[in-house]
């Protein structure tokens, strides 16, 4: 599926009973919060990087590979948010 991440959010929410928000931040908004939990700034670079290719939408095409390699239908992101929720929780 191609799901934004508000999309993800709202699954994840549905899927745990938690509210699960996603807050659109520019990449230096997202660099700064990370950089505010210590985190090495070369992983918040590389971090920083994907989070914009993906919001940026390049990551919308979908592919067979996770059915070439299962031999079936990959499950949906909703099914995964349900099979582990409790996972979310922490």
């Amino acid at each position: 599926e191609a799901l934004t991440y508000a999309d993800q959010a709202r699954i994840i929410s549905a899927a745990t009973g938690l509210k699960v928000v996603f807050k659109d931040l520019t990449v230096d908004e997202f660099k700064a919060a990370w950089k505010s939990y210590g985190i090495l700034e070369g992983y918040i670079d590389f971090m920083a990087g994907l989070y914009g290719f993906v919001k940026a939408g390049y990551t919308g095409n979908l592919a067979d590979g996770v059915q070439k390699v299962l031999g079936r239908e990959p499950i949906s992101f909703e099914q995964y948010a349900k099979d582990y929720a409790g996972k979310f929780k922490g």
